[in-house]
């Protein structure tokens, strides 16, 4: 208590510093870097990461059938394209990219002009700030959704995964309108505002959704001695989820399946369609046709330096202990099982996990031997999707949103250069929004709209997206 006493008035005093700050200078400038949790942010930034590639042949060709020409018209497309340099507020894309041009054909207005680009408050033009004032907004004001209606899919190892289907009132969806499956960040589920609000706005596009509450969240059963981690097993019951709801009627055998994520959902989805483009896992006869990443890491070794030093690591101990409440009451299921997810031996060391003081400790001591790796870093180098991003992959259209002063991921490992490359990936830098903050305004929301009828900006930017990418898929253009 003495030490939660202590950290809460640091925090309060940072936060009155903050402000009196931001009061003389009348507006200014924040910081931060790395980790996973919160929401909220205004105004915006760019950043972007070199990644490695290479591919093969067929897949280079089948990525430059999706370029056009250049022209002046498309290289002005945007006064938000940043073309060179990483790390800075702004939008990533290649010009010559078919899904591009048609993006900004269009008037989106969010990403073509920066007057209606993201627009901080100067109160959370500070990465802890927005996080921090986000966090207690979800906490205070939250969403009322569309409903949901659940359903317990069973897994091959005796698990079970707890989804819920966005109630849909509209009239009878066309099988070419996309299916939009979300998945929330670390511990979180389809209760977060963050998915309530997305849920709403996808229903007002006229698309039907579902969110995937990982295993232990979501207040679903677990069954089976195994919950989630950011890449082994939890891409695979993305899949198996889809497969499912395709076999019960609830996506159209040929309707497009669209997803989204948010912080290590995020990282999931990304994972999930870059094994998509894997010719060992080939998604498992299962594709998503187009994603977005919200506040995702990238680099999750990375991620969990940034997570050291204070005040980051009370976010990271604030994620270790929820964590671990997520476990205790299931642990039973861990009772006998002597062999982890890749068949090696496996001990369950309840001492162990319980005593971790940080997310790093729990992954050390839990979801990195049963998954199968040596250590967490070993864990973190294989589950990190940014160094997976090259001019070919993902072979599907992207579109990534990252606050560069994020103080739980931080920006190590975002794919910038991959996107100047990749004709299907547009990447939006803001340079203030925290962690999923990405604050407005207390009145229009952070991280999410506030306001049922009017979609914050994020949201609006991810489904004009998918928009585009609907359009440009029915017109059987190889993207």
């Amino acid at each position: 208590r003495r030490r939660r006493l202590l950290f809460l008035l640091k925090a309060i005093a940072f936060v009155r510093k903050t402000i009196a700050t931001f009061l003389v200078r009348r507006g200014g400038g924040g910081g931060g870097g790395g980790g996973r949790v919160g929401r909220r942010s205004c105004r915006a930034s760019s950043r972007t990461m070199a990644t490695r590639n290479s591919h093969s042949a067929s897949a280079a060709s089948a990525a430059s059938a999706a370029e056009a020409p250049a022209s002046q018209g498309v290289e002005g497309m945007s006064e938000l394209h940043v073309r060179e340099g990483t790390d800075k507020e702004g939008i990533y894309f290649k010009p010559q990219s078919k899904l591009m041009q048609r993006l900004f054909e269009k008037p989106v207005k969010a990403l073509r002009r920066r007057s209606h680009f993201l627009r901080t408050p100067w109160w959370a033009r500070n990465g802890h700030v927005n996080t921090l004032v986000s966090h207690f907004f979800r906490g205070t004001r939250g969403h009322p959704g569309e409903g949901y209606k659940r359903m317990s899919i069973k897994t091959d190892d005796g698990g079970t995964i707890s989804v819920d289907v966005t109630n849909f009132q509209g009239e009878e969806q066309k099988t070419s309108n996309p299916f939009v499956l979300m998945i929330a960040g670390l511990g979180g589920s389809s209760a977060d505002p963050y998915t309530l609000a997305m849920s709403s706005a996808v229903t007002s596009r006229g698309w039907k959704s579902a969110v995937l509450n990982m295993r232990g969240t979501g207040e679903g059963p677990v069954t089976s001695g195994r919950l989630f981690s950011a890449r082994r097993g939890s891409t695979d019951d993305v899949r198996h989820v889809i497969k499912e709801l395709k076999s019960q009627g609830v996506i159209g055998e040929a309707q497009p399946v669209f997803g989204i994520g948010w912080s290590l959902g995020g990282c999931i989805m990304n994972n999930t369609i870059l094994e998509q483009d894997d010719e060992m896992k080939g998604g498992g006869g299962v594709r998503i046709e187009a994603a977005a990443a919200l506040g995702a890491p990238y680099d999750l070794q990375k991620s969990s330096e940034v997570l050291k030093p204070f005040p980051n690591w009370v976010y990271s101990a604030r994620m270790g202990q929820g964590l671990v409440k997520i476990l205790k009451p299931v642990a039973h299921n861990f009772d006998g099982v002597k062999r982890n997810y890749v068949g090696e031996d496996f001990s369950f060391d309840a001492e162990k996990i319980y005593a971790s003081k940080s997310i790093r400790e729990f992954d050390e001591a839990l979801t990195a031997p049963y998954f199968g790796f040596a250590s967490a870093t070993q864990y973190y180098n294989y589950s990190s999707p940014g160094p997976r991003f090259s001019s070919v992959s993902p072979a599907v259209p992207l579109c990534i949103i990252s606050a560069l002063d994020d103080p739980v991921v931080g920006t190590a490992g975002i794919p910038f250069e991959a996107a100047r490359q990749n004709p299907n990936v547009l990447l939006v830098a803001t340079q203030h929004g925290g962690h999923l903050g990405w604050c407005e305004g207390v009145g229009k929301g952070c991280g999410y709209a506030s306001d049922v009828k009017s979609p914050s900006w994020t949201e609006e930017v991810v489904l004009d997206f998918f928009e585009n990418a609907l359009q440009h898929k029915s017109e059987n253009e190889t993207v």
